[in-house]
């Protein structure tokens, strides 16, 4: 589900820069082009967490499972923080989307071989020896602080830290991308 969102984000802001640009002169574009970008990818964002928390209730109600409140509440934080990370690298893979054509279809096989690297379908005991690259794999550390607290299972004693430390960097690597890039943008699409 990660990686469709990430896919279909940097299909959204495209068309989002497409749609700002037809309707606003580009003397005012620059800065309602950021505006609308925003604005879409926060509604895209708003609009994948309502569809993931429906489906999270309906599972834990379909296998009969009742985590207690501080599980909920971890497993929330980890949605909160991976939501975040999705939203900065939405929009840094929307800005390069947006300035090079060939890059959505790249996007979505480099997340599948992702997927499959990342023990989310096969657990990472299987590794046996080697576990510590799934341990530190970023991929991991977000899916494991958002399925672990709801399944009632500690989580890897890495995952909250690198998941922090991919939130401040893909903040700060979001910022810096767009600051410099948002002038052209106009001129990409």
């Amino acid at each position: 589900m990660f990686a469709d969102a990430l896919s279909q984000f940097s299909k959204l802001i495209r068309s989002e820069l497409q749609l700002a640009r037809a309707e606003i002169s580009l003397k005012v574009g620059q800065t309602m082009m950021a505006v609308a970008l925003l604005a879409g990818a926060a509604i895209f964002l708003i609009a994948t967490l309502v569809l993931l928390l429906m489906a999270l209730a309906v599972w834990l109600i379909e296998i009969g499972m009742r985590p207690s409140v501080s599980h909920l509440i971890a497993g929330g934080a980890g949605l909160l923080l991976v939501a975040i990370d999705g939203f900065m690298a939405g929009i840094v893979l929307g800005l390069v989307c947006a300035r090079f054509r060939d890059v959505p279809p790249i996007v979505g096989s480099f997340l599948q071989v992702l997927f499959f690297m990342t023990p989310i379908i096969w657990p990472a005991e299987m590794l046996g020896r080697w576990q510590a690259i799934a341990t530190y794999n970023p991929l991991f550390a977000a899916v494991d602080v958002v399925r672990a607290p709801l399944l009632g299972v500690p989580t890897a004693e890495t995952s909250w830290i690198i998941l922090l430390v991919m939130t401040i960097l893909g903040c700060g690597v979001t910022f810096a991308v767009f600051a410099r890039f948002r002038s052209r943008i106009a001129y990409w699409i």
